[in-house]
């Protein structure tokens, strides 16, 4: 395996995650109140839809591009439906519910990963910011083991970030008072609100 394409694809795959949009915030938000296997969860989702997005970009697979370009307002329709509703139960959750919830009740995982992975892959810019990258590393000259190397390296190297930051958030989430997870909470549910209000109302410009 290529290590310089490998290093490549982690520094793409960090640089891709780092910038804290709202699914930042969301980790953060269920790291505080669900726990460190939430929120790594929900990086794992996110992890999923770039990684998606960077074989699209990388292999020019045309039947995969072409179907989410022929049913992109449904996408679209869909993912903001569901990060809408993700926006309006974190901006109404109350931490110290949620604290009693997650105590009795088990943790479901699976709607952690799906809605982050909804909640990234409902934003096709990541598509082009991986086909703007990939020329600019420029792949003609390499093989299938550069194109798996770097595809690698993009999924660990977003792997590594939310495992960071849900590692460093879960070390100090002692320190967060419930009057600051209150609002927390609510600017999380609605910058996530607001994000999904946009993907929505993108339908009606394409």
């Amino acid at each position: 395996m290529d290590v310089e394409y490998l290093i490549k694809g982690l520094a793409l795959g960090v640089g891709v995650s780092v910038p804290l949009g709202p699914l930042g915030l969301l980790l953060i938000q269920r790291t505080i109140n669900k726990g460190f296997l939430s929120g790594l969860i929900t990086g794992v989702g996110a992890s999923f839809a770039d990684l998606i997005y960077a074989i699209i970009a990388g292999l020019g697979i045309a039947f995969i591009l072409n179907f989410i370009e022929g049913h992109e307002i449904v996408i679209r329709i869909i993912g903001a439906t569901l990060i809408l509703i993700l926006g309006i139960k974190i901006f109404f959750s109350h931490p110290a519910e949620q604290f009693k919830r997650n105590k009795t009740k088990k943790k479901n995982l699976f709607v952690d990963f799906i809605s982050s992975f909804f909640l990234t892959i409902t934003n096709p810019a990541t598509l082009f910011i991986f086909g703007a990258a990939f020329a600019a590393i420029d792949l003609s000259a390499g093989d299938d083991n550069t194109i798996k190397a770097i595809l690698i390296g993009v999924f660990v190297g977003a792997m590594m970030w939310w495992l960071i930051l849900a590692g460093f958030v879960s070390r100090y989430k002692h320190k967060f008072k419930l009057r600051r997870l209150w609002w927390m909470n609510k600017i999380t549910g609605g910058i996530i609100f607001v994000f999904g209000m946009a993907i929505f109302l993108s339908v009606f410009l394409i």
